[in-house]
């Protein structure tokens, strides 16, 4: 039986074990391409997971969404508020632009998103859209600065208190009792007379916010025996009418 040569034989198998010894290629999963309109349908929580792990691709497609005309409203506002949660500080230059917004619902996001990105710049913000022309973006900017109080905010707040914007064919709307109750929760001694004022205000909502700063102020309270609204801000009334500190008010 004729012998096959070594040599020969290792040229042959050489090949295939060079390729033996070879790492193991790994082929990397394709990239899923990422849907806006299915990640905004996530819960919040979830949504700002799958987005923070893709800041540099979301970030253009959700601006240009947020602005779309087209795309439903409360997806945009979605988009808005995930936008700047994504990009944090960067997002200014972004909310900004949905401020100046005419959709009302572009500036309200554009609050919403600075509360969680940028306090500083949202209560400037806030300042802005007390005057805003919608009464729910009105409305959300008192919410805001209520978190921000100090004297220049105070003031701000009952000096619009009886701007004409507030009221509706002379009938008081919402706005005039958030920012009073806003105000009660810390009222301050000088503002006294503001709380008395808006106790004897026709609208209701009003008089049980000045009564709760009232009786802050004074460490006065009703008799609990009394009950309705206007039995107790008769009360009230009464008791300021037979009190030296406050019976010129």
């Amino acid at each position: 039986m004729p012998r096959f040569p070594v040599a020969l034989l290792f040229v042959f198998l050489a090949p295939y074990g060079a390729q033996a010894a070879l790492p193991a290629v790994q082929i990397p999963p394709p990239r899923i391409q990422l849907d806006v309109k299915e990640i905004l349908s996530l819960p919040a929580e979830n949504r700002l997971l799958v987005a923070s792990s893709r800041v540099a691709e979301l970030k253009p497609q959700l601006e240009k969404y947020a602005f779309d005309k087209q795309k439903d409203y409360s997806d945009r506002w979605k988009a808005v508020v995930l936008y700047a949660q994504i990009s944090g500080k960067e997002s200014h230059v972004f909310l900004s632009k949905a401020l100046r917004s005419p959709e009302w619902f572009m500036r309200n996001a554009a609050l919403a998103a600075y509360h969680e990105v940028s306090p500083s710049r949202g209560v400037s913000a806030a300042k802005l859209l007390l005057a805003d022309e919608a009464l729910v973006v009105r409305s959300a900017a008192i919410g805001f600065l209520e978190k921000h109080l100090d004297s220049e905010i105070r003031e701000m707040l009952w000096n619009e208190l009886d701007q004409p914007r507030n009221f509706r064919k002379k009938q008081s709307l919402w706005t005039r009792p958030q920012i009073v109750e806003a105000l009660a929760t810390a009222p301050v001694i000088s503002e006294l007379p503001l709380f008395v004022a808006a106790l004897r205000d026709s609208d209701g909502r009003m008089n049980t916010a000045a009564m709760t700063a009232l009786e802050r102020l004074t460490s006065h309270q009703l008799d609990k025996g009394i009950k309705g609204l206007e039995a107790k801000r008769q009360a009230w009334l009464k008791w300021m009418k037979n009190n030296p500190n406050t019976r010129d008010l």
